[in-house]
Formats: C-alpha cells, sequence, structure tokens
C-alpha cells in the first residue's frame, strides 16, 4: 500500500516538474526533489500524506520533508497574513538546522542557498519592506537597518561557502560508482548543478556581495577582516575587500548578463544587469553603469527592477556631475507606475530625492546651507500633502516621524531642518511618553508600585524632549497653520502626561489645545483637541477641593466647543455633564434649559438631557416675573408634553435600543406637569399625575429609583395641600417600605408643611370673629395635626422595628416630638425631647425642637419664664451654627432670629432695636 501511494504522489509531479523525464524516471525521482516541488506547489496534504504512509528511514530526507511542510506553512502564513513571523522563524531554523547537523551532507549547499534565498529575498523583501532597497536608495527605520546589516553578512557567507562546496563535488560526485543511478537518472544532478550551483546559488552570491560592499566601515563585518569561518578568501583591508565583493558580484553575474539564449530567461537576466550596473557604478564606471541601467530601462516592465535601475542611473548622473538632471529624472519617478500603485515605493523615491537634495545642500555655501536643507525636506511635505494618499496619510506621516527620530541624533542641530521634522519627532517622543505613562498607570492599578515608578522615570525624558522640541517652534514665522496645529495638540499632550496626577498640568495642556479649537478651528487635530480638554477638565472637575483653574478652564473649553464645534459628537457628549453639573448647581436654569435643548434625537443622552431641561424650565416657570410666568408656563407644558409623547412612542417601537431612558422622561414630564397643575390649584389633576409612576422592566433606567422618590413625596404633600388627609398616612407608608432610606426625610418635610399650615389656620383662628367660621378653622388644624401624629407614630414604629439603637433612633424621636407640638401637645413633646438633650447636647436638631417646643408651651401658657428658656436655646443655635462654603446659614438658624425677634415682641424688652436687628 505504501508503494501505490507513493507512486500515486510521483505520477501528481508529472504537471509541475520543470524537465520533462518519462514516467519510468519519474518513479526513480529524488526525494528531495520531490519534497520540494511537493512545497512548492503548496501541497500540505500530499506532504502530510506521505509522511504518514511513507515516511522515511534516512533521517536527512525525514528533516527534508519536514522543512518542506515548513515552507507550505510559511506559504499559507503570508497569503492568509495571519502567523507570519512565527512560520518564518520556523522556516529559517530549520534550515539553519539542518546545514548545521549535517554539514558534509552532498545536499548542503542547496540548504545554504535556500536559507539566503530566504534572508535575502523573504526576509528583507517582505517582512523588512524593500530593506535592500530602502538601504541602497532610500532612508531606512531601525528594523529595516538592523535586519539588512543582520542578514546580509549571514547570507553572504552562507553563499560562499555554498559555492565553494559545490565547485568541489561536481568533481568528486562524480567520480562515485553509483552516480549515474543515484543522481543522474533521478535528477538530483541536475537539480544540484544547473537549477542551483549555476543558476541561484551565484545570482544570490551576486547580491550578498554587493549588498556586503554597501555595509559601512564600522560594520563588525569589516571590523573582523580575515577571521571568518566561511569566508575564506576576504582580504585585509576594507577598502580591497569592497573591491573583492564588487567583482566577485560581476563575475557571478556574466552568465546571465552575456548569455542570449532562454536558459535564464529576460526577467532574470534585466534583474542581473541592474545589479551589474549597480556594481560597475560602486566601482566608479559611471559610463557602463548607465549604459547597463539604459539595457534595463529599455526593455523592463515597470516593475521594481525597472524603477531600482532608474534610481541607480539618478545616482550615476548625479555623480557624473549632473545633479540637476538626476533631480528631474527622481522627480518624474513618482509618477512611476509602481510608485502609483505602492506608497511604499513612492516613498522610496521621494527617500532617494531627499538624499539627492541633501548632498548637494552639504556643497552649498554656509549661507545659503540652511534654505538648501531645508528645501531637502520639501518633497516629503509636498508628499504628506497629497490628498490622494486618503486614509494612508496618519499612517505614512507616523511611519517617517519615527525614522526622523531614529535617524537624526539627539545632538543634532535642528535649527536648519523644516518644522514637519521637528514636529514628527517630537511627536515620537511624546507618544512614546504618553504610552509609558499609560502603562505606569495600569501597573499601579494592579498594585505594582515599584513597576509603575520605573515606566514613569522612562516616560520623563521622552516628555521633556517633546515639550523642549515643541516649545522651539512655537515663536517660529514659517509655521503654517497645520503645523501650528500640530505643535499645540502635541504639547498639550506632552504637558498633560508629564504630571497626570497634578491639576495645573491639566489646566496648562487644556490651555493648548483650547487655544488651537478657538483659533484654527478648520485644522484636523483642532476637533480632537477640544474634545480632549472637555474630557481631562470633566474628570478633574469631579475630584474634590478642585482648584479655581480648573472651573475657569472648563467653562472656557465648553464654550469654544459649543461656539466652534456645534454639531460634534464631543458637544453632543458635553452637554448633560455641562447642563446638570455646571450650570444647575449655579443656579443658571434658563442657559442649562438651552444647552440641553440642543442635544439631538437619537442621543443615547437625548431622553436624560431633555428630562433634565424640564425642571430646569420648571425652576425659570417659579422664578418668572409675573409679566413672564405664563409665556414660562407654555413653554414648561409644551416641553413636557412632547418629551412624553416621544418617550412613550419610543416605548413601543420596535427598536428596543431607542426606549433607554423612557421611564424617567416620562416620569419627568408627569413630575413637573403634576407640579404646574398644583400651582393652578388643579390638585386632583396632580395627584392622577404622581399615580403609578413606575419603572420599565425591559429598559431599567437607574434614574428611576429617586424619581419615584419624588412622586411618591410629592404625592403626599399634594395630597396634604388637598385635604385629603385620609389618604396621607397610607402614601407614607407605602414610602416607608419602598423607599426607607429617604422616608424619614420625606415625613419630616411633610410635617414642615402642615405646620406651615396649621400656623397659617392658627394666625387666622385668631382674626377671626364669626364662630362657625372659627370652629371650622380649628377643626382643620386639628384633622391636620392628628395626621401628622399619626404619621409620626407609623414613621417611629417602623424605624422601631428595624432594631434601631438609640443613637439611630434619634431622627425619628425628633419627629415624634414635632407631631406632637403641632397637635398641641407640647408638653409631651418636651417630655419626649429633654432626655434627648442629654444624650446629645449639642445637636442642633435636638436644640431646634426642643426651643420650638418651649415657645409653643410659652405661647399656649403665657409663660414668660418658659419664653425664656426658649430664647436660651434659640440664642445657642445662633451663635454655634456657621455657614457652609457658599456662606449660607441653614434654615434652622434664621429661624432661631425670627424666633427671638418674636421673643422680644412677646416679652416688650428691647423692641427698639428690633428693625436694627431685622436689617
Amino acid at each position: 500500500m505504501k508503494r501505490c501511494g507513493t507512486l500515486i504522489l510521483i505520477a501528481l509531479l508529472v504537471c509541475f516538474i520543470a524537465a520533462e523525464p518519462s514516467i519510468a524516471q519519474l518513479q526513480n525521482l529524488d526525494k528531495t526533489t520531490l519534497y520540494d516541488g511537493l512545497a512548492k506547489e503548496g501541497m500540505t496534504e500530499l506532504l502530510l500524506h506521505l509522511l504518514e504512509t511513507a515516511p522515511p528511514d534516512d533521517p536527512v530526507l525525514t528533516r527534508t520533508l519536514q522543512i518542506a511542510q515548513l515552507r507550505v506553512r510559511y506559504a499559507d502564513a503570508k497569503r492568509l497574513a495571519d502567523g507570519q513571523a512565527q512560520a518564518f522563524e520556523a522556516l529559517r531554523d530549520g534550515l539553519s538546522g539542518i546545514v548545521e547537523d549535517f554539514y558534509d551532507h552532498e545536499q548542503r549547499p542547496l540548504w545554504q542557498t535556500d536559507l539566503a534565498e530566504l534572508l535575502l529575498f523573504e526576509q528583507l523583501a517582505v517582512s523588512g519592506r524593500s530593506a535592500a532597497a530602502f538601504y541602497e536608495f532610500g532612508v531606512t527605520d531601525a528594523d529595516q537597518r538592523r535586519m539588512f546589516e543582520a542578514n546580509v553578512p549571514r547570507a553572504l557567507a552562507e553563499l560562499t561557502d555554498a559555492d565553494r562546496r559545490f565547485f568541489e563535488l561536481q568533481s568528486l560526485l562524480p567520480r562515485e560508482p553509483d552516480h549515474v543511478s543515484k543522481r543522474v537518472n533521478t535528477g538530483l544532478w541536475d537539480r544540484m548543478i544547473q537549477a542551483y550551483w549555476k543558476r541561484r546559488t551565484r545570482y544570490y552570491l551576486a547580491n550578498a556581495a554587493y549588498y556586503a560592499a554597501l555595509l559601512g566601515d564600522d560594520h563588525p563585518y569589516f571590523a573582523n577582516l580575515g577571521r571568518h569561518p566561511r569566508i575564506s578568501q576576504q582580504e585585509k583591508s576594507i577598502s580591497q575587500e569592497r573591491a573583492r565583493l564588487l567583482s566577485l558580484a560581476i563575475q557571478s553575474l556574466e552568465p546571465f548578463v552575456t548569455d542570449q539564449g532562454d536558459d535564464y530567461g529576460d526577467q532574470l537576466r534585466l534583474s542581473s544587469q541592474a545589479l551589474r550596473g549597480r556594481c560597475l557604478r560602486a566601482q566608479g564606471r559611471l559610463d557602463d553603469a548607465i549604459a547597463a541601467y539604459d539595457t534595463v530601462i529599455g526593455h523592463a516592465k515597470a516593475d521594481l527592477t525597472d524603477l531600482v535601475a532608474h534610481l541607480a542611473k539618478a545616482d550615476a548622473l548625479a555623480r557624473k556631475g549632473q545633479p540637476d538632471v538626476a533631480v528631474n529624472l527622481l522627480k518624474g519617478l513618482t509618477t512611476h507606475a509602481l510608485a502609483q500603485q505602492n506608497l511604499l515605493y513612492r516613498l522610496l523615491v521621494v527617500d532617494a530625492l531627499h538624499r539627492m537634495m541633501l548632498r548637494r545642500a552639504e556643497g552649498e555655501p554656509p549661507d545659503r546651507r540652511a534654505a538648501a536643507v531645508a528645501g531637502a525636506y520639501q518633497p516629503y511635505v509636498k508628499l504628506l500633502g497629497d490628498p490622494a494618499l486618503g486614509d494612508h496619510a496618519v499612517a505614512l506621516r507616523n511611519y517617517m516621524y519615527r525614522r526622523w527620530d531614529q535617524s537624526i541624533g539627539a545632538e543634532a542641530d535642528l535649527a536648519p531642518l523644516p518644522p514637519v521634522v521637528i514636529v514628527g519627532m517630537a511627536g515620537v517622543a511624546r507618544r512614546q511618553g504618553q504610552n509609558l505613562m499609560i502603562d505606569a498607570a495600569q501597573a499601579a492599578a494592579e498594585g505594582n508600585a515599584q513597576r509603575a515608578e520605573q515606566l514613569a522615570a522612562q516616560a520623563a525624558p521622552r516628555l521633556e524632549r517633546a515639550i523642549r522640541l515643541l516649545a522651539g517652534l512655537s515663536d517660529r514665522d514659517d509655521l503654517a497653520p497645520a503645523m501650528r496645529a500640530q505643535v499645540a495638540y502635541n504639547r498639550g499632550l506632552a504637558a498633560y502626561y508629564r504630571a497626570t496626577s497634578d491639576p495645573a498640568a491639566a489646566v496648562e495642556a487644556a490651555g493648548f489645545w483650547i487655544d488651537l479649537a478657538d483659533r484654527m478651528p478648520d485644522q484636523p487635530d483642532a476637533e480632537r483637541a477640544i474634545e480632549l480638554a472637555e474630557t481631562v477638565l470633566r474628570q478633574w472637575r469631579g475630584q474634590p477641593q478642585v482648584a479655581p483653574a480648573v472651573h475657569g478652564a472648563y467653562e472656557r473649553a465648553v464654550s469654544v466647543l459649543f461656539s466652534n464645534f456645534p454639531a460634534t459628537r464631543a458637544a453632543d457628549d458635553a452637554r448633560l455633564y455641562y447642563g446638570v453639573y455646571v450650570l444647575m448647581p449655579a443656579d443658571r436654569f434658563a442657559a442649562a434649559a438651552d444647552v440641553l435643548a440642543a442635544v439631538p434625537y437619537g442621543h443615547e443622552t437625548y431622553y436624560e438631557a431633555h428630562r433634565e431641561k424640564l425642571f430646569c424650565l420648571l425652576r425659570v416657570y417659579q422664578a418668572a416675573e409675573a409679566a413672564d410666568q405664563d409665556a414660562a408656563r407654555r413653554r414648561l407644558v409644551s416641553a413636557a408634553r412632547r418629551l412624553w409623547r416621544e418617550a412613550q412612542a419610543a416605548r413601543t417601537s420596535a427598536d428596543s435600543g431607542s426606549s433607554y431612558g423612557t421611564s424617567s422622561a416620562i416620569a419627568g414630564a408627569r413630575l413637573v406637569l403634576a407640579d404646574v397643575a398644583a400651582d393652578e390649584g388643579e390638585l386632583d389633576e396632580a395627584v392622577a399625575l404622581l399615580q403609578g409612576i413606575e419603572p420599565d422592566d425591559d429598559a431599567p433606567d437607574p434614574a428611576m429609583n429617586q424619581l419615584m422618590i419624588d412622586s411618591l413625596a410629592k404625592r403626599i404633600m399634594v395630597l396634604v395641600d388637598a385635604d385629603r388627609l385620609d389618604a396621607v398616612p397610607a402614601e407614607a407608608g407605602r414610602m416607608m417600605q419602598a423607599h426607607p432610606d429617604t422616608a424619614a426625610g420625606v415625613v419630616s418635610e411633610v410635617l414642615n408643611r402642615l405646620e406651615l399650615q396649621i400656623d397659617n389656620l392658627r394666625r387666622r383662628v385668631d382674626s377671626e370673629v364669626v364662630a362657625a367660621r372659627k370652629k371650622h378653622l380649628l377643626d382643620q388644624a386639628r384633622s391636620k395635626a392628628e395626621v401628622a401624629s399619626k404619621l409620626a407614630v407609623l414613621l417611629t414604629e417602623w424605624a422601631r422595628n428595624q432594631g434601631f439603637d438609640d443613637q439611630q433612633m434619634l431622627p425619628y424621636h425628633l419627629i415624634t416630638a414635632k407631631a406632637l407640638r403641632l397637635a398641641d401637645r407640647p408638653g409631651r413633646a418636651r417630655d419626649l425631647l429633654e432626655p434627648m438633650l442629654a444624650q446629645a447636647p449639642d445637636n442642633a436638631d435636638v436644640l431646634h425642637q426642643l426651643a420650638e417646643t418651649y415657645f409653643a408651651l410659652a405661647q399656649k401658657n403665657s409663660d414668660d419664664q418658659m419664653f425664656l428658656t426658649a430664647a436660651g436655646y434659640y440664642d445657642r443655635l445662633i451663635n454655634g451654627l456657621v455657614p457652609d462654603d457658599s456662606g449660607r446659614y441653614p434654615a434652622i438658624w434664621w429661624n432661631a432670629w425670627m424666633r427671638r425677634l418674636q421673643i422680644m415682641d412677646a416679652r416688650g424688652e428691647f423692641t427698639q432695636d428690633i428693625p436694627l436687628t431685622v436689617r
């Protein structure tokens, strides 16, 4: 079965083996040739099948088969652009391993040739992005330079060794008795000598030798001449070794250039001619070199061979003293078909033009040199400004910036360089520092303080370098607007990341961004800059004890954002925060309403923003002058009804994503409409609007919790105002069950409202002369007081059932005492409060309630001593309470002053001081 499977596989090779041996010969085909053919055709399954069904006994054949599999995997990785680097390393290591492990094997020079091909024409061309062409004609990045300088000497060593070994084998192997059957009849000999030594090995050797000649004098290859284990032919001096390498390259290329038959093909002939011309140019034979290039240019397609021939010809013309002709040739190459198709090769042409112009600049007189150096960078400026780059512009710009940062030393004189270069270098330093600071923050978040400190220390010099470079550009007059915008944008980022924990750094950074967005709003970086400013400053506003400078900078950032970028996502994202957390706390409700109204439909904060807008319009309505109140009410009611309709429609929409926030929007609309209804005396309508406000289970809305609390509280208040007192205890009970944490405050507020109503009723009783109406007013006051008492008992019992200790029960006992006082039972209130004062002698709420209780007792009993006792407690409040950060005193402080004046009036003492005290 194995023999049958092998024959099938061999037969399949008929379609792709270059030679045309008979079927009988195919059956005897050398297995390494078989494996190589399968690999080059990408026949992975056949290779695997062969390994499983007919594994070779020879360890060399086993390794060869494994390498063939690695070759297929690498081809697949390149095609799929997945795992390419790992597949390349596996194939490279496989070839290196078989060379070292079986160094004396006759097929070793084949493996060395394959390894050199992989290094020169796979890694340099693919992974290195045409590193050889950029090393010779362009400007390399660090990876390209490192790859070229590592691969070329290694490939040269392998090829030199392979060439020597092939030379030995061509005379040694034919002497063996089984040579014909083992090698000639199997196709191995033709593969070794013709396909490899005379073709691939020598062509690759020519390339490797020429590339090695391009290495700098300080490269280890030239620093260790005469000591290389596989290149015994090395000369003793650098100049002699370069001459040897160039001669070796020309000699190796000679068969490909002179042969006019079909043995090698036009493509190999033309590429060899182009390489031979470059070797001649390096030898100083410029006319011969140009003649070689012209041969290629006249016959080659518009491919890399043709492009390289043009680049080399331009260099040869410049060396002949025709720099203007050379520059014009390079400028014309920007329209070369390959340069137009592939941005990498367009950059190669621009690099070559830059290098040539830079060499010319070095020959200019000192007074013209700086301008000439700056002019040498203009091809880059033109390239970056090409609108045809489209989406590739940013990536190309960043790539060029990295190259400049790598190639221009830290101590270089930057004065002659154009701003684009300095900005690019600063941008690279900024990004490096920024990334390190981000990593440091991540390390700190993970608890690795030492690592965070190390990363921050690495970031500091990079950020300082960026700041220094950018600061030096700020005063230059030759900055175009786009470049000035980049300077400001990068300065802001560098300043911010230099001290991310310092609000002053945030304000400094935001200043650059805000100035950019304010003065140059049309620049590409402007929108992102103002977005960063708003975001960074908003984060700092959320910190405790924020510096005033942060508030001012944030106001300016938002002003520029809304003025210059009103229709952007950044503006829409900022409106809710600015309206709710900046304008509303400052009582700027009209401005807040306008800002919130601008959040567009479809934005994720639409319903939240327009809900908060309603509360702003409500405050505007409540504070409006009489002449403006009707218009304010109409605007509020119209906005509330519209939002209710929109939210209701969205809740029934098929698009579930559009319903987020609708529950709270409807609740907010009903709340403000209830406020308006209550204000206009439509209490029953207000109660109905406040009934049944519930969250939507399909779209949970965190704002609903507070809105439900507000609706319950408002409903209780409206019921009190509507004298529907029987329903109040039940509603309060609902609130205590649903929202126990806020029930005490709401009940206390209800008691305050009842207190005001009871006081008002009692004043009306005192002025009423008709007995029946007096009785009616007294009955109303008693019923309200009874409701207050029930609420207090209900709340206190609920708290006691929670198992609260004495300290936790204190606020509930205060509410009970207040209810007793309102129910005209101040004596019982006093008995409850005095032990509480012993427990908390400095508690302002206890002092306040006790003062109010003694004031009520004094009024009820006309007791002067009780007025004095109440006055003592009021004096303690007046002298002990202090204003908050905004300079406002609490309500009980003002109440204490009012009661103190009332006591003075009731006792008839110091009445002449009352007007002065009021003022």
